[in-house]
């Protein structure tokens, strides 16, 4: 009646529907490629903003991240993509610098978030190709004819990601869960690389560590050592078969299990007694752990910085 009424046939309805939608959607890219911006800390790493670094970015968001991103900037909010560190320790960082005589120094782990109007919605653990990373050598390690080596333990190797003698070295990296570390060498010759040079770091002997091998052990203690044990354990985000198996087995352990995950932070309590595993289920994931098991402490919506 309405459409008869002022003359207007449902095809044109149809046209005008479809013009909007592809408005919407042209809006859309325009905002992804256009207003979405690269944030970075500058104190210890940065990331210039570069088209292909932004698609890299913008392909590794999940569905929801995605429509969180692009509806805030439809809606005239700022986006980035923020990337920030903070201090870590690791034995085999540590236990790898000292095996090729390096001297170690800051150890850290690179948070790349998404945020909205400087509040974070979100964080990726990886990225669906390398980003180039710029790693600034604090004021203290530098010093002049020394050689500057950063390395990252992916959770299963550690290698070096990157050389330079220069006090800003290159790395690419779709890695963003991993630890690195910076050591350093005196007195090495010049081999021309700098800061500025796509370096390709040369081939170098890996270190294959597991990390949950630590647990293995302290799981191992508590067992021997008869009665009721609780082990605390604060590396890693998620938790293997055989791990969840020895905690069946042993209804007398308890894990406490502290990780962060996503921006926010867990204490999640698992006792022996209530763990039923899968032998079809190779590893228990964080919201898995924290959903089934009591979640004791409040959960933070922060990332350190």
């Amino acid at each position: 009646m309405t459409l008869k009424k002022w003359g207007i046939s449902k095809n044109v309805v149809l046209a005008i529907s479809l013009s909007l939608s592809a408005f919407l959607l042209t809006k859309i890219d325009s905002c992804a490629e256009d207003d979405i911006k690269i944030k970075s800390e500058g104190k210890l790493v940065s990331v210039k903003e570069s088209k292909d670094t932004l698609q890299t970015l913008e392909d590794s968001l999940s569905q929801g991240l995605m429509e969180t991103a692009y509806g805030a900037l439809f809606n005239g909010q700022e986006v980035a993509f923020d990337f920030s560190t903070d201090t870590a320790e690791d034995e085999d960082i540590e236990k790898y610098s000292d095996k090729k005589n390096y001297d170690l120094g800051d150890v850290f782990y690179i948070n790349l978030s998404i945020t909205v109007d400087d509040e974070i919605t979100g964080g990726l653990f990886t990225t669906s190709n390398d980003i180039p990373v710029t790693v600034r050598v604090p004021d203290d390690l530098r010093k002049s004819g020394r050689t500057y080596y950063i390395l990252q333990n992916d959770g299963e190797h550690v290698s070096v990601a990157g050389k330079s003698k220069e006090t800003r070295v290159n790395i690419n990296t779709d890695d963003f869960s991993a630890n690195y570390g910076i050591a350093y060498k005196n007195g090495e010759p010049n081999y021309g690389h700098s800061s500025s040079d796509n370096y390709e770091p040369e081939p170098v002997e890996e270190v294959v560590v597991d990390y949950l091998d630590e647990l293995r052990q302290m799981l191992a203690t508590a067992v021997a050592l008869g009665g009721d044990r609780t082990v605390v354990w604060e590396k890693g985000t998620a938790l293997p078969f055989d791990i969840m198996k020895t905690l069946e087995e042993h209804p007398q352990i308890t894990l406490n299990f502290k990780y962060r995950y996503e921006g926010q932070s867990y204490d999640v309590t698992i006792p022996g007694s209530a763990v039923n595993t899968d032998a079809g289920v190779p590893w228990y994931g964080p919201l898995y752990l924290s959903a089934t098991y009591s979640n004791d402490a409040s959960v933070s919506g922060e990332i350190a910085n």
